[in-house]
């Protein structure tokens, strides 16, 4: 089965060794402003959740300049998970180029 087409409704009953992701997950990263005096952050913030029988997610991206909230579903081919683009949320329309089903990124 490949990763992006996987079933969303199976996810828990044919990988049920992904419910350990549920939760919340955050990563920042810090990089040089482009005129070198001091430094930007931008905080990632990953909330994977059961509903019904499929893990969903909502991905929260802050930073300088920077404001996204996405809505995803996770596949699963195994242990790992797919965080795959599902809809913006609160109206952010600066993502038209991602389409339902593009992976953004995978868990390992």
């Amino acid at each position: 089965m490949q990763p992006d087409k996987a079933n969303t409704a199976d996810v828990l009953r044919a990988s049920p060794q992904i419910g350990h992701w549920i939760g919340k997950w955050e990563f920042v990263e810090s990089c040089p402003v482009i005129d070198n005096q001091g430094m930007e952050a931008v905080q990632y913030e990953l909330t994977i959740k059961r509903e019904n029988s499929k893990l969903v997610a909502d991905l929260d991206i802050n930073g300088y300049m920077t404001l996204r909230r996405i809505h995803t579903s996770c596949t699963s081919d195994g242990s790992d998970i797919n965080i795959v683009f599902f809809e913006s949320r609160q109206g952010d329309q600066n993502l038209s180029h991602f389409v339902k089903g593009d992976v953004l990124f995978r868990i390992e």
